[in-house]
This record gives C-alpha cells, sequence and structure tokens, in this order.
C-alpha cells in the first residue's frame, strides 16, 4: 500500500525533482553527498516543509525520525528519560533492542558515552510503533559489533524504514531499495 508519494515535488532552491513512492514495509536507502537535497527530500517527506511544486499524496501514518545528532536531555536518567517517552508514545520499550544494546539505563544520560547515546536514541525511535521509521546516518558513534547487532536488527523490522546514509555499504544486508541524490 502507497504510504506517501512524491510526482515531480520540486524546492526552488534546489535543481531537483523528486519522485518517490514510499510503500508499507519498504526499506529504502537515500544516498548523497553533503548538499545533495537529502534534507530536503526528509523534510518533504515528513510535510515539515511544502513543495515548491509538484504534489505529494500521504496516507495517515505516524512518521517517527531520528536525526544524525540526537538531542537527549542531559540530566536525566535514561531509564527515566525512557518511561517518558513511552507514556508520550502510549508505546512499550523494545526490550529485544534494550538488551541487544546493553545500555546502563541507571546512568544519566550526560554520563553516557557517545555510542551509548546514540544506542538510547535509537532505542526511542525503534520503539515507536507502526509507522515510518527515518533514520538519518544512525550508526554515528556505534563500534562495529553495535553496528552488526543493529543491522541484523533492522533487517527483522515491520515497519517501513527510510535509512539516510553517506555509506550504503554498510546496509548491504537489509537488500533496500536505494536512491541516489
Amino acid at each position: 500500500m502507497n504510504l506517501i508519494k512524491l510526482e515531480d515535488v520540486k524546492k526552488s532552491y534546489l535543481n531537483k525533482t523528486f519522485n518517490l513512492t514510499i510503500n508499507t514495509k519498504d526499506i529504502i536507502l537515500i544516498v548523497g553527498r553533503n548538499g545533495s537535497g537529502k534534507s530536503t527530500l526528509i523534510k518533504l517527506i515528513t510535510n515539515y516543509i511544502k513543495p515548491s511544486s509538484g504534489l505529494i499524496k500521504r496516507k495517515k501514518v505516524n512518521i517517527y525520525y531520528l536525526e544524525e545528532i540526537a538531542k537527549l536531555p542531559l540530566n536525566i536518567k535514561a531509564s527515566e528519560y525512557l518511561k517518558i517517552i513511552v507514556d508520550i508514545k502510549k508505546t512499550n520499550i523494545n526490550y529485544e533492542l534494550s538488551s541487544l544494546f546493553n545500555i546502563p539505563l541507571n546512568k544519566y544520560i550526560y554520563e553516557l558515552s557517545k555510542g551509548n547515546k546514540q544506542k538510547l536514541a535509537l532505542l526511542q525511535t525503534l520503539s515507536c510503533g507502526n509507522g515510518i521509521i527515518i533514520l538519518d546516518e544512525p550508526l554515528n558513534g556505534l563500534d562495529s559489533n553495535t553496528i552488526n547487532l543493529l543491522i541484523n536488527y533492522l533487517t527483522k523490522v515491520k515497519e517501513t524504514l527510510i535509512i539516510v546514509t553517506h555509506y550504503p555499504d554498510d546496509y548491504e544486508k537489509l537488500n533496500a531499495k536505494v536512491i541516489y541524490l
């Protein structure tokens, strides 16, 4: 089923036309250099910006977006942060992923390493429930073992998944549709 369809979509400041169909359970990699339009495309998909021309058709669907640099509150314990997220989004923590990531949930977020902060941000995003999950450079700050765990986990995700990356080879196992900008 089509969730979002972009037809001849343009932004006035970018010399590109976007044509893209996002279907249920698609896995899509958006690949390109800095300035190629990756962020603009994501902002169009999420309805954060409107197109200068063209048409975007969308079904009612939840979109969960993890930015390249996650903005986490620092003066709260990781476990308390996750509880707040669960309460706000009326969902459950993904305990399979939580166990795989082995995040020290009893620590304050400011005490976590860069990698553990990234794992926490991924955990809260991937625990959101049904919809479209957009991950912008999700491997930033992760060690090679965690990268392998995450990629293996993503092969089992049932939601529609969009990953923005400079390094598509890292996601070879996902058999994703690749869009080069």
